[in-house]
């Protein structure tokens, strides 16, 4: 399943019955968790990790385990993924993670409301990490890093492509919008909106319905919304479609 706004966890304890509990919490809690793998053992959870093209946003650990406890895994596993969560049904361990930069740590059994937390700080987290992202762009001149959260729009201009921001003056750029749409739509905050527009959600101020659908920026700008585009846009920024 590949999709930039899902949060991808693994799970990790040597009970089995944990796990599936795990997974059907994120199953029926959360329509944006996605687990990507559940292991008995750490050390068979350490070698997903180093071979895993894809990024783990969290890893949810027991503590008491066999051949490798979770305060052992939780420090080997840090340099594949920063966010550790501890799941245990022993309290005497709290300080121990918080030592080791914990993310979380929550008692077993599972409470929804813990959970639901600490999926929410995983989210926030991520968010605010993407926000302050600096997205490289390849020019004639070399690399230019973009600032994510100033990014206004990308504009198709001929075999040109304009970069709109909020905070400093546009950027016209001697390569087609095609050329840069990969790269910009693998993060979640861009989306297309037509042919000649790519958008930063983070900027929307409004939608016009219309028989043409706008979306009202925050510097006023109006941009049309391709017929083709309309359901994944209003998908996207979470309107219903009554049309």
């Amino acid at each position: 399943m590949e999709n930039s706004s899902l949060i991808n966890v693994i799970i990790v304890d040597d009970e089995i019955s944990n796990i599936e509990t795990l997974e059907i919490l994120f199953s029926r809690l959360f329509d944006n968790v996605f687990v990507l793998g559940s292991f008995t053992n750490a050390e068979k959870a350490l070698e997903f990790l180093e071979r895993t093209q894809k990024p783990v946003d969290a890893i949810y650990t027991d503590i008491r385990m066999p051949k490798m406890e979770g305060i052992e895994f939780a420090q080997k596993a840090k340099s594949y993924c920063e966010r550790i969560v501890f799941t245990t049904a022993f309290s005497e361990y709290a300080i121990q993670a918080i030592k080791i930069g914990a993310f979380d740590y929550i008692m077993k059994p599972i409470s929804i409301d813990e959970l639901r937390s600490s999926v929410e700080n995983i989210e926030n987290f991520r968010l605010a990490k993407e926000k302050s992202q600096k997205i490289p762009i390849s020019l004639k001149k070399g690399i230019e890093f973009i600032e994510s959260s100033t990014l206004l729009r990308i504009v198709a201009q001929g075999n040109y492509t304009l970069f709109e921001f909020t905070d400093k003056p546009a950027s016209l750029v001697t390569r087609q919008l095609n050329q840069f749409e990969e790269q910009f739509l693998a993060y979640p905050y861009y989306i297309k909106v037509s042919r000649s527009h790519i958008i930063n959600k983070q900027h929307v101020q409004n939608l016009i319905r219309g028989k043409v659908h706008k979306l009202i920026m925050v510097d006023g700008t109006e941009i049309n919304i391709g017929s083709t585009y309309k359901n994944q846009v209003l998908n996207s920024l979470h309107y219903i479609n009554y049309d």
